[in-house]
């Protein structure tokens, strides 16, 4: 992996430097490595061999000898967005036009029931709407998300639901 930051051991004002070392762990949320940098370095970029963007450069372990990044994956962008950007994820967060929701900084999916309404959310932990057929049973769910129950009409025609809003 390479690390972009400040060197603690050869300090200049304006000199940053790169380095390249080998991964000592990685425990799918963070990447140990032995890269000497000064505190204020968080934040900069990890790259793996071929150059991609694997990791957020956060935390050392208080001996400048060993430090750490978070992994750029699904699990944990958002522990990443709110470390970035000084909040934590809870509740709705509109992500590039599609919601979704967070519980301790953690991606909701499958059934989800939030202030006493149902909704269900995709493997990505996306929001649906609409005629969504889960585990062979048809549900609706309206234009905001909220699985429907009883007499509905929808496109002009009336659909009753069960309780649990399994289509009847």
């Amino acid at each position: 992996m390479t690390i972009t930051g400040y060197p603690s051991y050869n300090f200049k004002i304006h000199q940053m430097y790169t380095d390249k070392k080998q991964v000592l762990s990685d425990d799918g949320m963070f990447l140990d490595y032995q890269v000497d940098t000064l505190e204020g370095s968080s934040g900069s970029t990890v790259y793996d061999a071929s150059n991609r963007v694997v990791g957020v450069h956060t935390l050392g372990d208080g001996s400048n000898q060993i430090n750490s990044a978070v992994k750029l994956n699904e699990r944990n962008l958002p522990f990443i967005y709110s470390v970035l950007k000084g909040y934590s994820l809870e509740g709705w967060k509109k992500i590039n036009g599609s919601w979704y929701h967070y519980r301790q900084h953690d991606k909701q999916t499958g059934w989800q029931e939030i202030n006493d309404t149902w909704y269900y959310l995709d493997s990505s932990g996306k929001m649906l709407t609409d005629w969504q057929k889960v585990n062979g049973k048809w549900y609706y769910l309206n234009s905001n998300g909220a699985m429907v129950t009883g007499s509905q009409t929808i496109d002009g025609k009336v659909y009753n639901f069960a309780s649990s809003g399994e289509w009847i």
